[in-house]
């Protein structure tokens, strides 16, 4: 695990990666972050509706796949602020 760790650290791949990543979640004037926070905030919000009209009315697989594909983006972004 060390020897993994030593190898991330020396990797310019890894380190190109990385600023991508603080780029994209934490870079205030970056094109990036805004058109992100933009994309979360949408994918937050349209949970939320499917989630209040789902306790009316059963939904189709289609609601099914898009809580699938909101909670993978909701992992990548809690996986790259680590």
């Amino acid at each position: 695990m060390i020897r993994f760790s030593l190898l991330l650290e020396n990797s310019e791949r890894y380190q190109r990666s990385k600023a991508w990543a603080r780029d994209l979640l934490k870079d205030e004037h970056s094109r990036r972050k805004r058109w992100f926070d933009l994309f979360i905030i949408a994918v937050v919000v349209i949970s939320v509706i499917l989630l209040m009209v789902r306790v009316t009315n059963p939904l189709g697989p289609a609601a099914t796949g898009f809580e699938l594909f909101a909670l993978s983006i909701f992992v990548v972004e809690y996986l790259l602020r680590l």
